[in-house]
């Protein structure tokens, strides 16, 4: 605030001012900071000084200093806000005091205040709600106060984000982050009264958003996934409220989208080989995804319906100790028991698990266990002319020691010839036998991946038709043997069992349905 005036020297000081008239033409006061500028003008040479004079409201002026002549300014250091003043001046000389200045008042406005707000710590996507702050001013009504606000990180909210609510002394602030945002921010409140400020400021923090971590899972029948076999997919998540759906993907090709928990999904695949699955969890709203990635390796299909559907087993000549038979789905397995049976001689005694195929014919598998019982036990595949004990056969076998040979009996009832010391497949677990015309060749490998490695081939003549299947020898009636076979393969023109077939009962769950040839 400022006042300035004009002052008449007053006609009992004419005398001893005479050359002092109008020395102060003008007086004011103004405000910097909380100091109070006075200011005045000296048309007079001949003063000692001047003094200066302060009232507080209706109080009695006193002096608060004297400045030198030839000044016409003075800062008063010690005004307090809220405080009414009047100011005067007047000058001195050895002969005394001249009139005073015009009284200037002067008032130093209070600044409002703002209460303080503690920090906020909130999610991504996530409002504060309601803060509560509130406002008041010395002078003014809280309700004439205005409140502003201001934002360090206009990434991470703007204006849009800012509510200010409430009215008179109680106000409120809403603070709503920009979308998926996360980061801090020193967030200002401003309150002014129309002539000073106050403000306060807090710490906003925005944590980021927490992805779901997403677990994709495969359940296959066996294994491992097998051409055409049914496998089920599912997707487990670390929290399944964020996620709105999850698709499948086979080699970058969408596979299907499924909405709900646990997110199963069933395909299959109709090749081999190797491939990459993938899910992809879609995150309510949000654009980001999150993906949980799988390779896979698709086997051969199991044994087809055609085979398992033709497949009988029995005791070759019925005099060896029966044990059991099985296939097994989840596994591809085929599993046999003998006792004391043998492939040898002029007569077999062994269990036979078998199918009747026309012309050429080819079967393989993989010899995947041999429990043995004795050092004659051994496992493997045959082809034979008929299931009587002493029908023509060949086969390749292994024993317990895992060294391979070859047993042929090209005569009905005659003796069973033994080839053997194949030193270089030694330990094969993978057999094949085929059959083209009249010509028959045994093969080994150590392994699914390794290339078939030819160890013998013969001539022998078993007949337009066969029985080709696989067999196991326990040597022994001190115990039972067993072989389990996975991953068969069996080639050929498939037949009805002749006349000449001894009939056996059919395991339980021999015959199954339901599987892609």
């Amino acid at each position: 605030m400022s006042a300035t005036s004009f002052l008449s020297n007053p006609s009992n000081c004419l005398a001893k001012w005479s050359v002092l008239a109008f020395l102060l033409v003008a007086f004011s006061g103004s405000l910097w900071g909380d100091d109070v500028q006075l200011t005045w003008s000296d048309n007079s040479d001949n003063e000692d000084g001047f003094n200066i004079e302060r009232s507080v409201g209706d109080g009695s002026f006193e002096l608060i200093a004297q400045v030198g002549p030839d000044s016409e300014a003075y800062v008063d250091t010690t005004a307090e806000a809220g405080v009414e003043y009047s100011y005067r001046v007047n000058a001195y000389n050895a002969f005394g005091d001249s009139g005073y200045t015009n009284v200037a008042p002067h008032y130093i406005n209070v600044a409002p205040t703002i209460s303080s707000l503690l920090a906020v710590e909130v999610e991504e996507n996530e409002s504060t709600g309601e803060l509560s702050f509130s406002v008041s001013d010395f002078e003014a009504a809280a309700g004439e106060l205005v409140v502003t606000v201001s934002s360090s990180n206009l990434d991470l909210i703007d204006a849009d984000g800012i509510l200010l609510g409430g009215s008179g002394a109680d106000r409120t602030l809403s603070l709503m982050p920009n979308a998926n945002s996360s980061g801090e921010a020193t967030i200002t409140l401003t309150v002014s009264d129309g002539e000073d400020i106050a403000s306060t400021e807090f710490l906003y923090s925005v944590n980021a958003f927490e992805f779901p971590t997403l677990q994709l899972a495969v359940d296959t029948i066996g294994s491992a996934p097998r051409v055409g076999e049914a496998f089920s997919l599912s997707s487990s998540a670390s929290d399944v409220s964020l996620i709105s759906s999850v698709s499948y993907f086979l080699d970058g090709e969408l596979l299907g989208e499924v909405a709900s928990s646990p997110y199963a999904f069933t395909m299959d695949v109709s090749m081999e080989g190797g491939y990459e699955l993938s899910a992809v969890a879609t995150i309510e709203g949000r654009v980001e995804t999150v993906t949980s990635l799988k390779g896979i390796v698709v086997g051969p299909a199991p044994s087809s319906s055609s085979i398992v559907d033709n497949l009988r087993t029995l005791s070759v000549d019925d005099e060896a100790g029966s044990g059991t038979a099985s296939y097994d789905l989840a596994s591809d397995e085929f599993y046999l028991e003998n006792e004391n049976g043998l492939i040898a001689g002029d007569s077999d005694s062994h269990r036979y698990y078998f199918l009747r195929a026309d012309g050429d014919v080819s079967i393989s598998a993989n010899l995947n266990e041999l429990s043995a019982a004795s050092s004659q036990s051994v496992a493997g595949l045959m082809l034979r002319s008929a299931l009587f004990g002493m029908a023509k056969q060949t086969s390749l076998l292994r024993d317990a020691a895992g060294k391979l040979e070859v047993r042929t009996r090209d005569l009905r009832g005659g003796a069973t010839e033994s080839v053997g010391g194949f030193e270089t497949s030694s330990g094969d677990s993978w057999l094949r036998i085929d059959r083209v015309g009249g010509t028959v060749r045994y093969y080994s490998r150590a392994s699914a991946s390794s290339e078939w490695g030819l160890l013998r081939e013969e001539v022998i003549d078993l007949g337009e038709s066969v029985f080709l299947g696989f067999a196991v020898a326990g040597g022994s009636q001190s115990g039972m043997a067993s072989a389990s076979f996975t991953q068969a393969s069996l080639q050929g023109q498939i037949l009805p069992l002749g006349d000449d077939a001894v009939k056996p009962d059919i395991p339980s769950g021999l015959i199954i349905s339901g599987i892609t040839q």
